[in-house]
Protein backbone atom coordinates (compact mmCIF):
# COMPACT_ATOMS: atom_id res chain seq x y z
CA UNK A 1 0.00 0.00 0.00
CA UNK A 2 1.47 3.36 -0.92
CA UNK A 3 -0.77 5.40 1.32
CA UNK A 4 -2.67 4.96 4.43
CA UNK A 5 -5.82 6.12 4.10
CA UNK A 6 -7.99 6.13 7.21
CA UNK A 7 -11.38 3.93 6.54
CA UNK A 8 -13.31 6.97 7.39
CA UNK A 9 -12.77 10.60 8.82
CA UNK A 10 -15.65 11.04 11.94
CA UNK A 11 -17.36 14.07 12.38
CA UNK A 12 -18.52 14.96 8.69
CA UNK A 13 -21.38 12.52 8.59
CA UNK A 14 -23.39 15.74 8.25
CA UNK A 15 -20.77 17.53 5.47
CA UNK A 16 -22.62 17.61 2.48
CA UNK A 17 -19.16 16.93 0.49
CA UNK A 18 -18.85 13.48 2.41
CA UNK A 19 -20.37 11.20 0.11
CA UNK A 20 -17.72 12.60 -2.57
CA UNK A 21 -14.71 12.73 -0.06
CA UNK A 22 -15.70 8.49 0.42
CA UNK A 23 -15.78 7.71 -3.16
CA UNK A 24 -12.90 9.18 -3.63
CA UNK A 25 -11.05 7.58 -1.13
CA UNK A 26 -12.96 3.84 -2.84
CA UNK A 27 -11.05 4.98 -6.11
CA UNK A 28 -7.95 5.48 -4.20
CA UNK A 29 -7.48 2.43 -2.32
CA UNK A 30 -8.45 0.67 -6.13
CA UNK A 31 -5.79 2.21 -7.48
CA UNK A 32 -3.49 1.57 -4.79
CA UNK A 33 -4.17 -2.35 -4.35
CA UNK A 34 -4.09 -2.81 -8.59
CA UNK A 35 -0.34 -1.63 -8.52
CA UNK A 36 0.07 -3.95 -5.67
CA UNK A 37 -1.55 -6.57 -7.08
CA UNK A 38 0.06 -6.03 -10.58
CA UNK A 39 3.45 -5.48 -8.90
CA UNK A 40 3.35 -9.28 -6.66
CA UNK A 41 2.35 -11.02 -10.53
CA UNK A 42 5.30 -8.94 -11.82
CA UNK A 43 7.77 -9.86 -9.57
CA UNK A 44 6.92 -14.20 -9.85
CA UNK A 45 9.16 -16.18 -12.06
CA UNK A 46 6.86 -17.38 -14.66
CA UNK A 47 3.51 -15.90 -15.50
CA UNK A 48 0.67 -17.46 -17.86
CA UNK A 49 -0.98 -15.81 -20.50
CA UNK A 50 -4.00 -14.72 -18.33
CA UNK A 51 -1.94 -13.52 -15.36
CA UNK A 52 0.11 -11.39 -18.02
CA UNK A 53 -3.08 -9.85 -19.18
CA UNK A 54 -4.06 -9.37 -15.15
CA UNK A 55 -0.84 -8.02 -14.46
CA UNK A 56 -1.11 -4.90 -17.17
CA UNK A 57 -4.85 -4.66 -16.17
CA UNK A 58 -3.85 -4.01 -13.00
CA UNK A 59 -1.35 -1.84 -14.18
CA UNK A 60 -3.21 0.63 -16.35
CA UNK A 61 -5.91 1.16 -13.22
CA UNK A 62 -3.09 1.98 -11.23
CA UNK A 63 -2.29 4.91 -13.31
CA UNK A 64 -5.06 6.63 -11.90
CA UNK A 65 -3.08 6.63 -8.83
CA UNK A 66 -2.26 10.64 -9.07
CA UNK A 67 -5.24 11.76 -10.20
CA UNK A 68 -7.14 9.74 -7.66
CA UNK A 69 -4.82 10.95 -4.80
CA UNK A 70 -5.14 14.79 -5.66
CA UNK A 71 -8.76 13.94 -5.86
CA UNK A 72 -9.04 12.61 -2.43
CA UNK A 73 -6.91 15.51 -0.99
CA UNK A 74 -9.22 18.03 -2.30
CA UNK A 75 -11.84 16.37 -0.74
CA UNK A 76 -10.01 15.78 2.43
CA UNK A 77 -9.00 19.36 2.73
CA UNK A 78 -12.39 20.73 2.20
CA UNK A 79 -13.72 18.35 5.46
CA UNK A 80 -10.90 19.58 7.60
CA UNK A 81 -11.94 22.61 6.31
CA UNK A 82 -15.98 21.87 7.38
CA UNK A 83 -14.32 20.15 10.91
CA UNK A 84 -12.50 23.01 11.84
CA UNK A 85 -15.27 25.76 10.95
CA UNK A 86 -17.60 23.43 12.65
CA UNK A 87 -15.03 23.08 16.06
CA UNK A 88 -14.20 27.08 15.75
CA UNK A 89 -18.07 27.53 15.86
CA UNK A 90 -18.90 25.38 19.23
CA UNK A 91 -15.93 26.86 20.48
CA UNK A 92 -17.03 30.46 20.11
CA UNK A 93 -20.42 29.93 21.63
Amino acid sequence: AVLPVPPTLYGLERWTGNTALEHARQVLECCDRAGCYGNELAAQDYLADHEAADMHDAWDTARGLPDAAYTYGRHAEDGLKFALLKARATHTR
